[in-house]
């Protein structure tokens, strides 16, 4: 098994509790669906997206070449 993190170059998605990942080939999106406060515990929560179209409407990336190639640019 191998994985890459993907973020922007001022940390965006870690900043917003949401992690990019590419597994072996594969791209998974983990998005945060809780809201931090200080009178409750932090419940962490994910919506994971494994689909490549959904995750590129999730990020809002065009819809051209691979997903790989549209992070990079």
């Amino acid at each position: 098994m191998h994985d890459r993190y993907w973020d922007t170059a001022e940390l965006k998605l870690i900043a917003y509790e949401a992690f990019l990942r590419e597994r072996d080939g594969r791209f998974e999106l983990k998005l945060p669906l809780h809201k931090l406060t200080r009178e409750l515990p932090k419940a962490y929560h994910y919506r994971e997206i494994y689909d490549e179209a959904e995750i590129r409407r999730a990020l809002k990336l065009p819809s051209i070449g691979t997903l790989g190639v549209s992070l990079q640019t």
